[in-house]
């Protein structure tokens, strides 16, 4: 038997969860209609965002999906840059 790898986006929702302290002042940003208590809710689990996504925003659910992973990968490219290079903090 061999070992597939797993799809990108399972990557992608770990890495949400692990990082959602950080990203979620981003998320509110992105998606400004969210509230304070929803973004608290949703505690990184990419299906909470995309399902507060397509019920806020009117998205279906396979947009909602995309518009999660693309913030995701956008935003910890942003964050390991700053690793790489030294971050401020």
């Amino acid at each position: 038997m061999t070992m597939r790898e797993p799809p990108p986006h399972v990557g992608l929702r770990s890495r949400l969860a692990g990082n959602w302290t950080i990203l979620k002042g981003a998320a509110r940003q992105r998606w400004g209609r969210l509230t304070r208590d929803e973004i608290e809710e949703i505690a990184g689990r990419h299906e909470k965002l995309a399902g507060k996504l397509q019920k806020v925003y009117g998205l279906d659910r396979a947009q909602a999906e995309a518009e999660v992973d693309a913030f995701v990968k956008a935003n910890l490219e942003t964050l390991e840059r700053g690793r790489d290079s030294g971050g401020s903090h």
